[in-house]
C-alpha cells in the first residue's frame, strides 16, 4: 500500500475587511491558571477552519468546535490547506508514520491506493 502526501500551495490576497465575529465563542474552563494572567504573555492555539459559504472577499468557516465566523478572503489565502497542494509524495506505510509523528499541526491530506501490480501498471 502506498500513499500520497499533498502539500499546500500559496495563494494570491486580494484586500478585504477584518475577521468578525458570527456568534459568541463557546465558553470552557480554562487551560491554566487564570489568576496568573499578565501583559506581555504569549499564548497559541491550532484552530482548523472548514469553509460553510464564500460571498465575494468574505468567507465563512467554522472551526472545530463549531464556532462560525466571517474572515476575509486574502486572510484565508495566507492559510494552509489540505486540499490545494503544490505537490503529490508517494511513500511507503513507513514513511508515512515518520511524517505523521513530525508534521506537528499542519494539515494535509492522505490518500491510501493499493499497492501497484503487475495488471494495474
Amino acid at each position: 500500500m502506498s500513499a500520497a502526501i499533498r502539500g499546500t500551495g500559496a495563494g494570491t490576497g486580494k484586500a478585504g475587511t477584518p475577521a468578525t465575529a458570527l456568534k459568541k465563542v463557546k465558553k470552557g474552563p480554562a487551560l491554566w491558571d487564570t489568576k496568573q494572567l499578565a501583559v506581555e504573555q504569549f499564548f497559541s492555539q491550532t484552530t482548523y477552519y472548514n469553509v460553510k459559504e464564500i460571498n465575494g472577499d468574505r468567507v465563512t468557516v467554522a472551526n472545530q468546535w463549531g464556532n462560525q465566523m466571517y474572515v476575509s478572503r486574502d486572510i484565508v489565502e495566507k492559510m494552509a490547506s489540505a486540499t490545494h497542494f503544490t505537490k503529490e509524495v508517494p511513500m511507503n506505510m513507513t514513511a508515512l508514520a515518520e511524517l505523521l509523528e513530525n508534521c506537528s499541526d499542519t494539515v494535509f491530506t492522505v490518500q491510501f491506493r493499493k499497492q501497484a501490480t503487475k495488471d494495474s501498471a
